[in-house]
Parts: structure tokens; C-alpha cells; sequence
């Protein structure tokens, strides 16, 4: 299995509105492009988005309740709202899948010291933002569940980046 980190915009991550490397791969070779989802195997035709061909028109739709979920969302979060209506072609990032199980494993699993109220040190889980499953361009403290338009645990794309860069990892991460 191969595992992307995808950077889009959610109207098109939700609608299935684009064309990833490996779907563009698959018919660049004469091979037959199938994805697997919740409704099964379906086949997909040369240059149709993974969504089906009206996924572009669904994603058009998703535009208002986007809105509406996003302004909801924790924080200082829906002033600093990113452009869900940009026509940039989404990025993709093949990441190795056995160093991303364990990077995922230890960020989802550190802990910190703290002193207990006895004065004893005790150790505090902390899942930070590098182990969130949906990471967005805003600045937050903590992550957090969303519930709409998707349910991933939420984290900040800058924060997780600081996490990545100024904490040790294992070699198999």
C-alpha cells in the first residue's frame, strides 16, 4: 500500500476532485485505474477525477456548507480560513509507509514530564499536532476532533512542522 500526503483544499479532498499520480501513472500505461472505497471496486475511466466525472460540480456545491462548517471550528481558527475555492492543482507527497507508522505511533504516544501534586515526576501523554490525520494552514494550540465536514483529529500544519523538527525521533521514524 502506498501512502500520499495530499495538500488541497477540502471541497476537493471531499468531492473526489482531482487526479492523483498514480491514477495518471496507471493510464500514462495502458493499465486499468481502480480505486477501492466505501462502495467497492469501480473503475476509472482515462481522466476522470477520483470522485467521478461530477465531482467538479459537487465540489461547486460543497462551497456554502464549507463556509458555514469552517466558520464553526474551535479557536482563532475561521479568521484565518484558506481559499477553498482555489483552482490550484492539488500536491501529493509519497511518504515510506513503514517510517510513517512509526513516526504516527510516536507522535501519538509521547509524553511529557510533570510534577504530580505530591511533587513526584509522573509522566503525561501528549498527542501533539504531527499525529494529527488532517493537519490545516492555521495556528492553534492543541489539536482537535472535527466532526464536519469530516471526523479526523485536527491538527495545525505549522505546529506539527515545529513538533517534526524540534523533537527526536526514532531511526525507524
Amino acid at each position: 500500500m502506498a501512502i500520499d500526503f495530499v495538500a488541497m483544499p477540502l471541497s476537493r479532498f471531499i468531492a473526489g476532485d482531482f487526479v492523483s499520480p498514480s491514477m495518471q501513472q496507471a493510464w500514462d500505461r495502458g493499465a486499468i485505474c481502480e480505486c477501492v472505497a466505501d462502495g467497492g471496486t469501480r473503475e476509472l475511466i482515462k481522466g476522470t477525477p477520483w470522485g467521478g466525472a461530477a465531482a467538479p460540480h459537487r465540489r461547486r456545491d460543497l462551497f456554502g456548507p464549507l463556509d458555514d462548517w469552517l466558520r464553526n471550528l474551535p479557536e482563532m481558527i475561521p479568521d484565518q480560513l484558506w481559499n477553498e475555492r482555489s483552482d490550484e492543482a492539488p500536491r501529493f507527497f509519497r511518504v515510506d509507509e513503514a517510517s510513517y507508522r512509526a513516526l504516527h505511533k510516536q507522535a501519538t504516544t509521547r509524553s511529557k514530564p510533570e510534577r504530580s501534586l505530591l511533587g513526584f515526576l509522573k509522566k503525561t501523554p501528549v498527542s501533539g499536532h504531527a499525529g494529527a490525520a488532517l493537519l490545516i494552514p492555521c495556528a492553534f494550540d492543541a489539536p482537535f476532533e472535527m466532526t464536519a465536514p469530516l471526523k479526523r483529529r485536527t491538527g495545525s500544519s505549522s505546529a506539527a512542522v515545529r513538533e517534526l523538527t524540534d523533537a527526536k525521533w526514532s531511526k525507524e521514524a
